[in-house]
């Protein structure tokens, strides 16, 4: 049994001491303000961090503040606000407008099916529906980008009524011809579009099959009785079987490959505990991992990773209160020295009182590691020079809105990341030595245009 160390619990009371979440609710019961108490050392004296809901008569939150623009609003009467929202007399959301997200109008007919719909990057689309209610077509500046048939109510033989039996999307067609008892569909076929442009679908059945692929490309399923998958084959003829306990459990996995002599084995012999958690594993390299977890909160405990009986991990974690992992402890790896270090198997992390992570400590390989956008050079573990890993310290701050404002990163490569917040909403960029410009960085609905500088997305 594993038992969390004393002092940990010592530190964390200490820490989250006078931080309660309150929550201040008008006449209606309604909560018009929450308040959190962030601190980051024990000791220090704790902020507090409030958001600000408005309410209409209905009892419809129609306005909200995150702390950051909550503490602009009392000191400016212009503050902005980050989500209003307006309600139809039906309380369905009508507009939506997000200093983040952008806005968002919809139209809804009297059953509440959307019918229309445009935001502020100028995207208007337009959904039709037949009688009963199903989708049938989505129009977008004007072209008919997807279109929706389903089986008459007389089309039985594969258990096609009233089911999807066509999809004309922006890819292609899908053809759903065979439905199972339960109503899933037990295949489905994918015939790709010959341009790579979004077409205009017209009504025809014909003219759309004339802007096809010819070969579809078939992947079917295949079901027990209570719905679970035993078989998907995919369009190459390749297949995955599934074989499942009495309690509906995934016990093994193969995959059959076309033209195989034998099967690979994926996983098998998954064992669980009485609350479905997996307590053994065998995967199909021949690695046996084992789970403990811990009886009291029913948390992973320790995971040990064996094969052909040597021990290759032994993770032993940690916990707080709430379930954020403090410490993971890989027993199975030696201490190592090096440049007078002391570098131990251990990853150690600390939160604020909101639980945001805000230092993180361990080992991280010395030469060939990335911290950018490119994977890091294959290491061969376990390394034999202990010089090849080194310690590292990583410290996080953030704004009064959760932001990420800077990562600070101590070890055998120290760099600082510091990001930029916009002051009227919650959209961030690299500060690049104070170099940011947030009108052509996003969209009208806050999507980002760069993920690098001079790179281009979509």
């Amino acid at each position: 049994m594993f038992t969390k160390p004393s002092w940990m619990k010592m530190m964390s009371s200490i820490l989250h001491s006078n931080t309660p979440l309150l929550s201040v609710v008008d006449p209606r019961s309604l909560a018009v303000r929450s308040v959190q108490f962030c601190r980051n050392v024990a000791g220090q004296p704790e902020v507090a961090r409030v958001t600000h809901r408005r309410f209409d008569w209905a009892g419809r939150p129609f306005l909200c503040r995150d702390p950051r623009l909550f503490s602009r609003s009392e000191t400016e009467a212009d503050a902005p606000v980050n989500r209003m929202i307006t309600f139809s007399l039906s309380a369905a959301a009508l507009l939506s407008e997000s200093v983040d997200s952008g806005w968002q109008l919809g139209l809804v007919g009297e059953a509440g099916q959307l019918l229309e719909s445009c935001d502020g990057r100028g995207t208007q689309r337009l959904m039709d529906y037949d009688r009963s209610l199903r989708r049938v077509s989505v129009t977008e500046q004007g072209r008919v980008v997807e279109r929706l048939a389903y089986g008459a109510a007389d089309v039985s033989e594969h258990n096609q009524c009233n089911r999807l039996v066509r999809h004309d999307d922006t890819a292609g067609s899908r053809f759903l011809n065979d439905y199972g008892l339960s109503g899933a569909a037990l295949g489905e076929k994918r015939n790709f579009l010959q341009a790579p442009e979004s077409p205009d679908w017209p009504l025809a059945e014909a003219e759309r099959d004339a802007l096809l692929d010819p070969v579809g490309l078939q992947t079917r399923w295949g079901f027990n009785a209570l719905g679970e998958v035993l078989v998907q084959t995919d369009a190459m003829g390749n297949a995955q079987a599934f074989d499942m306990t009495v309690a509906g459990q995934l016990k093994a996995a193969e995959l059959i490959l076309v033209g195989a002599a034998q099967s690979h084995t994926l996983v098998r012999e998954i064992h669980y505990n009485a609350i479905d958690q997996v307590e053994q594993e065998t995967a199909g390299n021949g690695v046996i991992s084992h789970f403990q977890y811990d009886p009291q909160d029913n948390r992973l405990a320790a995971l040990n990773a064996m094969a052909a009986g040597t021990l290759l991990q032994t993770l032993i974690y940690s916990y707080d209160p709430v379930g954020n992992v403090l410490v993971v402890n890989d027993a199975s790896q030696s201490d190592r020295y090096c440049d007078n270090q002391l570098i131990v198997p251990i990853s150690r992390y600390r939160y604020d009182t909101l639980y945001q992570l805000i230092e993180a400590t361990g080992r991280e390989v010395r030469n060939g590691a990335s911290h950018g956008p490119a994977l890091p050079g294959l290491q061969p573990l376990p390394t034999i020079d202990p010089c090849q890993v080194s310690n590292y310290k990583q410290r996080y701050s953030y704004d009064a809105a959760g932001n990420l404002l800077q990562m600070r990163h101590v070890g055998s490569h120290a760099f600082t990341r510091n990001m930029h917040v916009a002051l009227d909403s919650n959209r961030s960029l690299p500060d690049d030595n104070g170099d940011v410009d947030f009108a052509t960085s996003f969209d009208a609905n806050g999507n980002l245009l760069q993920l690098v500088r001079g790179h281009a997305m979509g």
